[in-house]
């Protein structure tokens, strides 16, 4: 990565950045919801 020599870098950065945790938080609030599911599934079905 080259070091930003002017705001406009910086800033492009700070996007790409923020788009790369964007896609991570939503990777991992899907694989939540998921196992949150699994499990109210197992415990209805448990009885």
């Amino acid at each position: 990565m080259d070091p930003p020599s002017s705001w406009d870098s910086l800033r492009k950065q700070a996007r790409k950045l923020e788009a790369q945790l964007d896609d991570q938080m939503h990777l991992y609030r899907k694989l939540v919801s998921t196992k949150a599911d699994d499990s109210a599934d197992k415990i209805l079905n448990w009885g």
